[in-house]
């Protein structure tokens, strides 16, 4: 996820699935390939299977959808866009229906995933990114609090989180209250 600031008026929010369109893009270059030049592949593949992976990677190629989200304050609108090759679709919301941006944690199939949201004023909720938040680094999940906060403050609503303290939050509050604690020991003896 990408945000841009343009102006004082208007946010860009671009959300590009490239690991998926590049994944479709080389099934499809594959199956190409291993018609045009069998030669290059140590087992022959057979023809369903290279006339599968032309088709897996055209789909998959052509249904992957780009994200773009427009906040506009000069004229209150937020504009969603999701493109593909094969089909386009596009929302708009008053800037007035949002209520807050909330980062919620959520359990996936091995760990906790990360997103983001709009919440409206009816209490719906639109998802701002649509690829799930669970990049790592070094076994730490990235979380896009950062984010969330940049469009909350840009819009001049509250952000919300919905998750479970890190290990290093814990730590902090642990150390503090444990200096607070000494410190009160201190206090006594005196």
């Amino acid at each position: 996820m990408i945000i841009k600031k343009v102006n004082s008026d208007i946010t860009l929010i671009k959300e590009r699935n490239l690991w998926v369109f590049a994944i479709g893009l080389a099934f499809f270059l594959v199956g190409i390939i291993s018609f045009i030049s069998p030669e290059k592949f140590t087992q022959q593949l057979s023809s369903i299977t290279k006339v599968s992976f032309v088709v897996l990677g055209l789909l998959v190629f052509a249904s992957t959808k780009m994200k773009t989200m427009v906040l506009d304050k000069a004229v209150g609108k937020m504009i969603i866009s999701r493109k593909a090759l094969i089909s386009s679709s596009r929302e708009e919301y008053d800037l007035k229906q949002i209520k807050s941006v909330e980062l919620r944690q959520e359990y996936g199939k091995k760990d906790f995933i990360y997103n983001l949201f709009f919440i409206m004023g009816d209490d719906s909720i639109i998802r701002i990114n649509d690829t799930q938040a669970s990049i790592k680094i070094m076994g730490k999940a990235l979380i896009p609090e950062g984010e969330g906060l940049k469009i909350a403050q840009f819009l001049g609503i509250p952000f919300e989180q919905r998750r479970t303290p890190t290990v290093g939050e814990v730590l902090s509050e642990v150390k503090e209250a444990v200096s607070e604690k000494i410190e009160e020991a201190k206090n006594k003896q005196l």
